[in-house]
């Protein structure tokens, strides 16, 4: 929506009203915290100042730590002065001034953009008794040797739902729906059968339930006969604690995620950083707060741009952030643009990878709902 402003009118309020406007609210925020960036805080003001007497739409930090009601996405122009001065000058800055933007431009935006939509937009509440349910359909590509040690592959998909109590404290459940019907990339199912271990053709479902989400210690299935345990929680297997213990502003929760790749006996790399963001948003169990530190936590990864602007991914299209992983694939958060919402994740083979042809991709989406009973599902 576009609309006409003059320098002056009755509607509009002047720019020294404005500027009076903007000094009472940084003197507020001055004196609730004595020992703040006095630099930071100008510079925030002279941006407020621009854009508002402008009318146009500001790009605003992202909070630490807080989870608003859902408001409206954009605020701009000389009406909205004062929601809008709060809403800038309730945010805390960037913790410390050591790290700056990684990313390419567009990505920056794109990801600070979708962050501000999302710290807005607090999560559907829960009723006591209520769950949120996490329906998270993957389809994945599985490599292995084949006879006579050639390069064989297939895709399958795989529904994970889960669902959190109003009290995540409380028992979670977990049920894993596996088809098992798969779509060969290379090779066969005899193939498959041959190397001794044959795969299931019938469909699988599992359930696990466990306090807080805590399902450490249970296996999730079976690989060259062996049972397969679920890692300490983390990025890819998140407790209801972990989750809470993870930092919601970008700069400390972007050290956290380095120091967690590092200790995993891992180099931080860019790509590696990068994964931890994708596999923890990947989930759907982060909350509002923390998918908006996520967003803007990537901004300082090198090597991660705008790859696509227009992705279908489960019937919902969505803008691709991405970067390369081992010059041969190329790992994407897929962000709905309107609202900020993460819709899913997506890997291109960008070069043949071990039998799997250039342009192969596998892909996870993610919805959520709030359902009224432990193992309802949405109507």
């Amino acid at each position: 929506m576009t609309s006409d402003h003059q320098d002056s009118g009755p509607d509009l309020v002047s720019r020294l009203e404005l500027d009076a406007r903007v000094d009472a609210a940084l003197q507020r925020i001055h004196a609730d915290d004595a020992a703040g960036n006095a630099e930071r805080v100008r510079a925030g003001r002279d941006r407020l100042v621009a854009a508002l007497a402008t009318s146009q739409p500001t790009q605003l930090p992202i909070p630490s730590r807080r989870r608003g009601r859902r408001a409206p996405r954009i605020l701009a122009g000389a009406a909205a002065a004062v929601a809008l001065a709060g809403a800038l000058l309730a945010v805390q800055a960037l913790g410390g001034a050591s790290l700056q933007p990684a990313a390419s431009a567009a990505a920056v935006t794109t990801l600070n953009q979708a962050a501000a939509l999302t710290v807005h937009a607090a999560d559907a509440p829960l009723a006591p008794g209520q769950f949120r349910y996490v329906a998270t359909r993957q389809v994945s590509t599985v490599q292995f040797t084949g006879p006579g040690a050639s390069d064989c592959a297939y895709q399958q998909e795989t529904l994970v739902e889960v669902w959190i109590p109003d009290n995540p404290d409380q028992e979670w459940l977990e049920r894993r729906t596996e088809p098992n019907e798969r779509t060969w990339v290379s090779c066969s199912q005899q193939d498959g059968d041959a190397t001794g271990h044959p795969l299931p053709t019938h469909p699988q479902v599992t359930e696990r339930r466990a306090a807080k989400g805590h399902f450490t210690g249970e296996f999730v299935g079976r690989e060259n006969g062996g049972d397969i345990p679920l890692p300490e929680p983390g990025f890819d297997n998140p407790t209801a604690d972990f989750l809470a213990s993870l930092p919601r502003d970008p700069q400390e929760l972007y050290q956290a995620i380095h120091d967690f790749v590092r200790q995993n006996g891992n180099q931080a790399r860019p790509d590696l950083v990068f994964g931890a963001v994708q596999s923890l948003l990947a989930t759907g169990l982060a909350p509002a707060d923390l998918r908006a530190a996520l967003y803007q936590a990537a901004t300082y990864i090198p090597g991660v741009d705008v790859v696509d602007n227009a992705v279908n991914l489960d019937g919902r299209q969505g803008t691709a952030i991405g970067i390369t992983r081992n010059a041969v694939v190329q790992e994407q958060l897929i962000l709905d643009p309107a609202n900020g919402d993460f819709i899913g994740e997506r890997s291109v083979v960008t070069a043949e990878d071990h039998g799997v042809p250039a342009g192969t991709r596998h892909s996870t989406a993610v919805r959520t709902s709030v359902v009224d009973a432990l193992g309802a599902t949405p109507r």
